[in-house]
């Protein structure tokens, strides 16, 4: 293709032009000589044979003399030698340092028997000395004077609380309320109570509770009150069938 400057795809053209002219000159001749390539010889109809010459040069196959230096000439042996002698330098200084902490322990050891006791060797007095820990006794103190406050502060808020629930007045006579819902949610409770006036319950409110709101349309002194309340509330607001009655 470099030589004739043609295509890939012109080259294989050409080759299969020249095997079907091959063939053809194979059945019509019975052999095709190809020269320095050998030749072909029809041996039947349907089978033919290849004699290849005893010789046949690389330049029929596009091959030239190729120049190529032995792998041992492009890394010399003295290099791989210099590598080893540098790869062994890092060993024998880690060997060096080692060496000299184990000598540095060793002195400590020596100088610093262990065997001793700690109280022949403390003349600070660290440990003996009470007012060590004097300031930190009194810290403690301090911090429990602190932590009490609060507890005696909360206990006399619960106290005003306690007192303030006492001071309300109860009343004796029990009240019954038509309770439409409960709920947990203040601004819920408060849409609730905004559809029960829409609807003309306009004494419609809550009962709070520590745990939940009641939303009640009505209140009365009698249970039998409140059940024909509860009744007509029923059957007029099909909406609110789960009312029902609480004692309170």
């Amino acid at each position: 293709m470099r030589t004739d400057e043609i295509s890939f795809e012109n080259a294989v053209q050409k080759i299969n032009d020249s095997v079907r002219q091959i063939k053809n000159l194979l059945r019509s001749e019975r052999s095709v000589d190809l020269g320095d390539l050998g030749s072909f010889r029809m041996i039947d109809e349907q089978r033919f044979t290849y004699q290849s010459k005893p010789f046949m040069r690389p330049e029929h196959f596009g091959l030239s003399v190729a120049s190529l230096k032995p792998i041992i000439q492009i890394q010399p042996p003295a290099q791989l030698a210099e590598i080893s002698g540098s790869s062994k330098k890092p060993v024998i200084r880690k060997v060096g340092v080692g060496a000299a902490v184990a000598a540095v322990i060793a002195a400590i050891m020596l100088l610093f028997p262990i065997q001793d006791s700690t109280l022949r060797h403390q003349t600070a007095q660290f440990f003996s000395e009470s007012e060590w820990f004097g300031p930190k006794a009194e810290k403690t103190a301090e911090s429990t004077s602190i932590v009490s406050a609060p507890s005696v502060t909360a206990g006399t808020e619960n106290t005003s609380i306690a007192q303030t629930e006492e001071v309300e007045p109860s009343s004796d006579v029990p009240r019954f309320y038509v309770v439409t819902g409960v709920y947990q949610v203040r601004k819920v409770a408060d849409d609730m109570i905004v559809l029960l006036h829409s609807e003309g319950f306009s004494t419609a409110s809550t009962i709070d509770r520590s745990d939940r709101i009641d939303v009640y349309t009505s209140s009365f002194s009698t249970r039998e009150e409140a059940e024909q309340n509860l009744k007509q509330l029923k059957r007029d607001f099909p909406s609110h069938k789960d009312a029902w009655i609480l004692k309170k």
